[in-house]
């Protein structure tokens, strides 16, 4: 089987680390796989080297010129059909939602069945004028894929064609130095979205927390700007923040989870977080915001991890006290956590896909 993923671009983050993941995984199934993405962004994730790279934005200059934007914008969706065309796979996966309204729009008329997935919670708001072009395109897809049960209970009556499909990881054995952890609080997330992440918030309960447990660190890790570092050193003197860490990008986040005793997540919005996932597979001691969607699906509250209050700072401060105030309750998170989240192993979600293809192919040529 051939498929042809559509993907902005392969930088840090989670939905690129699920297309890797899964575009590794269909390889190592015999499957010819195919990514477009941005080749001027360095890759974040190693790719495995039987991965063809297409590149979307072939012939395209960066410019904040209006003009060159508008011409960019029109050579990407050429080189989309181009690309698809050129390909011919049996089945296109576009990853994200502004990426997916494009593909279904620029392939239309190919006959090559189209899934968008989608990878955040769908109450995130892009703009009217998306959310209008959204409900035009997405009953022309094969299939839209959601992260949790939450969203598709919102969207089942919306698009007939929703299908709940959560991220997979690779689960790998817990580092040995796991049994000597480090007294560190850990986040990781693009600093640059560092008000999506929550980091302000994340900061202002520690300017609470760090006085009384000062044998503790909080480090966060992730990219950083210039302007966005200023702006949380800002927040660390305006709530007299002791033993803050920016650790930037890190390609070994999993040896720094193996190594650290909690991992918190204090996001506004999230979909299904790959990095919550990750830490309790990592046995972290994990709390976490009852955001809307994702972590409430991820952490059995009060077994593998707590849930804190959604933006209740109050109540994260609570939270991450009694589990950096208790060894034995945070032991007993780090024990249940990496049992919990076995059921998103790469494998179990990679049959997933293949049934989901299944059902597509049914459709596409009838029963035979």
């Amino acid at each position: 089987m051939k498929l042809l993923f559509y993907i902005h671009g392969l930088s840090g983050g989670g939905a690129e680390r699920v297309l890797v993941t899964l575009a590794d995984a269909f390889v190592q199934n015999g499957e010819n796989v195919t990514i477009a993405t941005n080749k001027n962004i360095r890759p974040a994730y190693s790719i495995n080297d039987r991965i063809y790279l297409r590149k979307i934005r072939k012939g395209c200059h960066e410019s904040n010129n209006v003009l060159h934007r508008l011409r960019n914008a029109l050579i990407m969706r050429k080189n989309i059909r181009k690309i698809a065309k050129e390909e011919k796979p049996d089945i296109i996966i576009a990853l994200m939602s502004s990426v997916g309204c494009s593909v279904i729009l620029f392939t239309l008329g190919l006959k090559i069945p189209v899934i968008v997935s989608e990878h955040t919670n769908v109450l995130r708001s892009f703009g009217r004028f998306f959310e209008i072009k959204r409900r035009i395109l997405y009953p022309l897809a094969s299939c839209i894929t959601v992260l949790t049960k939450y969203d598709y209970m919102l969207w089942r009556t919306k698009y007939k064609n929703i299908v709940r499909m959560p991220n997979p990881i690779n689960l790998k054995p817990i580092s040995a130095s796991c049994n000597e952890r480090n007294k560190v609080v850990l986040a990781a997330g693009r600093i640059n979205q560092w008000h999506l992440k929550g980091f302000d918030n994340l900061l202002k309960c520690w300017g609470q927390i760090c006085g009384e447990f000062p044998e503790w660190t909080l480090q966060i890790a992730g990219d950083a700007d210039k302007e966005s570092l200023n702006k949380l050193e800002s927040f660390i003197q305006k709530w007299n923040c002791h033993n803050v860490v920016f650790l930037g990008f890190r390609k070994d986040l999993k040896s720094i989870m193996d190594q650290s005793e909690v991992f918190c997540l204090s996001s506004r919005v999230e979909g299904l977080p790959m990095v919550l996932i990750e830490a309790m597979s990592a046995g972290c001691c994990c709390v976490s915001f009852d955001v809307v969607t994702g972590p409430r699906e991820i952490i059995k509250d009060g077994k593998s991890g707590l849930l804190a209050i959604n933006q209740d700072v109050e109540d994260l401060i609570k939270k991450l006290k009694s589990v950096m105030g208790d060894t034995e309750l945070r032991k007993k998170f780090q024990t249940n956590a990496p049992i919990d989240v076995r059921r998103y192993n790469t494998q179990s979600i990679v049959n997933r896909w293949y049934i989901l293809f299944d059902k597509i192919n049914v459709r596409r040529y009838g029963n035979i």
